[in-house]
Formats: C-alpha cells, sequence, structure tokens
C-alpha cells in the first residue's frame, strides 16, 4: 500500500545517509536538566549512542547494566544514553532517578519522530558508532551481540583510535 511504500523510501534514504564515513546527523537533543545541545557538538572521542524505551524495564536496565560493563573494558569510549520515547519528561527522569542511571550522558530527541527516522532507530538494540569526529564507524551495532566488544576493539584499534592495551 502507499503508506508503505513511504515508510520504505524513507527508511532506505535514512540508511543511505547512515552509511559508514558519512556525518552522523546533526540531531537536537536535551539532557536530563533540560538543556538542548546538538548531537555531533557532544561528542569529543569515539562514541557508541544507544537507545532505550521507558516501555521496557529490562531493556533498559539491560542496556544500562551493559554500557557500564562496557565503560569498563573501554574507558577511551564515551557512550550516549538516547531515550526514544515522546512521553512526558517526568517518566523519563524518574526512570533515571529510580535506577541511579549518572545523568551526564542521559539524552532524549527534542523531536522524537524525525529524529527516530533520520536515525532509523526501528528496534531497540541498535546502537550507532562513531568517532571523535561524530564519523559513523558502525550505523547499525548491537551491545548485546556476543561478538561486540571484539567488533568493537577490532574497528577502534583498525581506524586507530585506541592502542592494545597489552602493546602497552
Amino acid at each position: 500500500n502507499e503508506e508503505d511504500k513511504i515508510y520504505l523510501k524513507d527508511l532506505v534514504s535514512s540508511l543511505k545517509q547512515l552509511r559508514r564515513g558519512n556525518p552522523l546527523p546533526n540531531l537536537a537533543i536535551v539532557n536530563f536538566n533540560n538543556t538542548e545541545h546538538r548531537l555531533n557538538a557532544i561528542i569529543t572521542k569515539p562514541t557508541i549512542i544507544y537507545f532505550w524505551s521507558s516501555n521496557s524495564k529490562s531493556q533498559y536496565r539491560n542496556s544500562h547494566y551493559m554500557v557500564h560493563k562496557l565503560k569498563a573494558s573501554f574507558p577511551q569510549v564515551d557512550f550516549i544514553s538516547i531515550n526514544v520515547n515522546n512521553n512526558d519528561d517526568k517518566f523519563w527522569k524518574r526512570i533515571i532517578s529510580n535506577y541511579n542511571f549518572p545523568t551526564l550522558n542521559e539524552f532524549k530527541f527534542k523531536d522524537t519522530p524525525r529524529a527516530r527516522k533520520t536515525l532509523a532507530v526501528n528496534y531497540l538494540n541498535k546502537s550507532i558508532i562513531v568517532d571523535k569526529n561524530a564519523n559513523i564507524l558502525h550505523p547499525n551495532a548491537n551491545i548485546f551481540s556476543s561478538d561486540f566488544e571484539e567488533m568493537l576493539e577490532n574497528l577502534l584499534l583498525k581506524k586507530h583510535l585506541i592502542i592494545k592495551q597489552d602493546a602497552l
């Protein structure tokens, strides 16, 4: 039907923009303190942008737990957490506070429907890996994948963004 055709056309357009080497679309995001930022402006080193939904308790708990583990293994990488819901700020903030998630890198989209479409966030386990200049290294990674850490290390070594720890 026509609605599906429009959706697929928009999805293909978004995926073309999200190819490796392309700049990350510079979307408006809002932090925990209600300050608006541009996504690219807060990226200063290799970064993993991951998404979560207030509607999926197990997913947001597991994603934040996984990122906590990944931070220990990859201290040279930043992690940006983005809530994908278009609901009340109080609800989003309550979850962050109740679970003691660090607020420093917690954000939500200013225009959620547009941002989800632009970044092709069609499922919650999607994450995007970018370099310090917000150029896309991997547009569709999954932090829960069994080979994610190996893939991330190889990607960062290949791009000379980290030095292998045992080489020091």
